[in-house]
C-alpha cells in the first residue's frame, strides 16, 4: 500500500492504515496464510464502533490489509474471539470452513440483549468474509463474560472454550461438536484478567531438545500459570505466577491455531500512541513459544520464527569504534554478544548527531533507549554477558535476551517517520552483528 511509505508506518510491526487497532483475534492459520483479525475502530482513532478489522500475511512480516469482517448489531459491538479450521467438518459446514467463536458486547440497555454473549461466525470463502449464526455457544455466566479461546483436545475428545468471566475467574467448557458448552471448571488465577489462552508447550532443555511438555495458562496481561490440563480442569503446579511481559507497552495476546508444524505462535497488542492523527496502536512482533526450566520453574521462552529469522539479510559485524551503512525503508535486527557497557547509535543521512542511542549499563542492569530528549529504560539484569538480540522499527524496539526468557518493548513513536542510514557501535566488551528486515 503506497500510504504505508508516504506515511512512515513500521515495517515489520502491522498497523492499519486508518483508525484504532487494539486485541488481536481470530488467529488461524490455513493454506500457507496467518490471518489476523483484529479490535479495530475504522471511523476514528480513538476506542469506538468495536469491529474486527482483518490483515493477512505468508511470512509474518508483511501484513495485506482487507476489508472488515463484523460489524457491530443488535446483539453489541464486535469484541474479542479466536478462530480454528473446522477439521471435523461440523455444524453442517465444509471441513475447509473456518470457525470463529466471539463476543457480542451488548451492554447497551436499548439492545436486545443487555449481556456480553459467546457467538459464532464462519468462513467459506477462506476467512475473506465472516457469517454470523444466530445461535449462542453457552449461557452467559456474568453480564460481562467475553473472550473465547477455543481449540480441540485430541485426548478427551472434545473442544476446550476458555472463557473470562469476572475479576480474577475463568471458565473452562467442553462440546463434542461446537454447540452448547457445557461449564466443566470455574477456576480463580490470582492477577488474571480477562483474553485467556491455554495451550500446551515443549520444554527445551539445554541440549535444545524436547525434554516434557506442559500446559499453560495465559491472561491479557501477560500473567501466564503452568500446571497440567486433562481436557476438563486445569491444575496450576507451580506456586507462582509469572510474568512474561515486563513493560506494559503489550496487551491481550492470542496464539494462532492450525499451525502446520505443530508450534505455539504468539502475537500481542502495542498501546503505541497515536501517530499523523491517522492510526493508532500496532501488533508486536510474532513469537513462538517454548519453555525452559530455571530455578525449579518453568519460564517462557519467546523465539523468533523462522519465517521472520530466515528472511534477515546479514549486513556487517562491528567491533568497538565500527559503523555500518544500512538500506532505508528497513527494519533493523542487531544481535549484541556481551552487551558489557556497550552504547549503540542510530544515524539518519546526512546527520552528525545521532537520532537514537541505546546503551547498557552493566552496574545497574539497565539497557535505556534515548532520542536525546525522551528515554526510556528497560531493566535486563546486571552483568550479562549472553546475547541479547534487538529489533528496530521507526522508533518501536523489542528487546530479548540470549536464552529468549527476557522481552521487553518500548516505542518511541515520534521517530516513526525517521529512516535509519547509519549504524555505530560506540563502545562494548563484545560485537554487534547487523542484519536487515525488510
Amino acid at each position: 500500500m503506497s500510504s504505508r511509505k508516504e506515511n512512515c508506518y513500521p515495517i515489520m510491526h502491522f498497523a492499519p492504515d486508518y483508525g484504532w487497532l487494539n486485541d488481536p483475534n481470530g488467529l488461524v492459520y490455513h493454506d500457507g496464510i496467518f490471518e489476523l483479525y483484529y479490535q479495530s475502530n475504522p471511523n476514528g482513532v480513538e476506542w469506538d464502533d468495536m469491529t474486527w478489522g482483518h490483515a493477512r500475511s505468508t511470512d509474518l512480516i508483511h501484513w495485506e490489509e482487507l476489508e472488515p469482517v463484523l460489524y457491530p448489531d443488535e446483539n453489541g459491538m464486535m469484541y474479542s474471539g479466536c478462530g480454528l479450521r473446522n477439521d471435523r467438518g461440523e455444524l453442517g459446514l465444509p471441513k475447509d470452513a473456518l470457525l470463529f467463536p466471539y463476543t457480542a458486547a451488548g451492554f447497551d440497555e436499548g439492545l436486545s440483549n443487555p449481556y456480553f454473549t459467546i457467538r459464532l461466525a464462519y468462513s467459506t470463502d477462506g476467512g475473506a468474509s465472516l457469517i454470523k449464526r444466530g445461535d449462542k455457544l453457552l449461557q452467559e455466566m456474568a453480564p460481562d463474560n467475553r473472550d473465547p479461546k477455543v481449540f480441540w483436545h485430541e485426548e478427551s475428545k472434545a473442544y476446550v472454550l476458555v472463557l473470562w468471566i469476572e475479576k480474577n475467574d475463568f471458565g473452562i467448557f467442553r462440546s463434542e461438536n461446537m454447540q452448547n458448552f457445557e461449564l466443566s471448571q470455574r477456576i480463580t488465577l490470582e492477577g488474571g484478567f480477562e483474553c485467556p489462552d491455554l495451550f500446551e508447550l515443549p520444554v527445551i532443555g539445554d541440549d535444545g531438545n524436547v525434554s516434557e511438555k506442559r500446559w499453560v495458562f495465559w491472561a491479557a496481561d501477560g500473567m501466564y500459570f503452568v500446571g497440567d490440563f486433562d481436557g476438563y480442569k486445569f491444575t496450576p503446579t507451580q506456586d507462582k505466577k509469572q510474568a512474561y511481559f515486563i513493560t506494559t507497552l503489550p496487551y491481550a495476546a492470542q496464539t494462532w491455531s492450525g499451525d502446520p508444524k505443530g508450534r505455539v505462535i504468539q502475537i500481542p497488542w502495542l498501546r503505541t500512541k497515536c501517530v499523523y492523527n491517522q492510526t493508532t496502536s500496532a501488533m508486536g512482533i510474532p513469537r513462538e513459544l517454548t519453555l525452559k526450566k530455571a530455578g525449579g520453574d518453568y519460564v517462557i521462552r519467546h523465539g523468533i520464527p523462522e519465517e521472520i529469522s530466515s528472511r534477515v539479510q546479514p549486513v556487517s559485524e562491528l567491533t568497538k569504534g565500527e559503523s555500518s551503512y544500512i538500506s532505508k525503508d528497513s527494519a533493523l535486527f542487531l544481535e549484541l554478544n556481551d552487551p558489557s557497557e556497550s552504547v549503540i547509535k542510530l544515524y539518519e543521512s546526512g546527520k552528525n548527531e545521532p537520532f537514537v542511542t541505546m546503551s547498557y549499563n552493566s552496574k545497574t542492569g539497565v539497557f535505556s533507549v534515548s532520542d536525546g530528549v525522551v528515554s526510556d529504560f528497560m531493566i535486563i539484569g546486571r552483568n550479562r554477558k549472553d546475547r541479547v538480540t534487538i529489533v528496530y522499527d521507526r522508533g518501536i524496539i523489542e528487546l530479548t535476551t540470549g536464552d529468549d526468557t527476557i522481552l521487553q518493548m518500548t516505542d518511541l513513536p515520534h521517530l516513526r517517520s525517521i529512516e535509519c542510514n547509519r549504524i555505530s557501535f560506540e563502545s562494548g566488551e563484545g560485537n554487534l552483528k547487523v542484519g536487515m528486515i525488510y
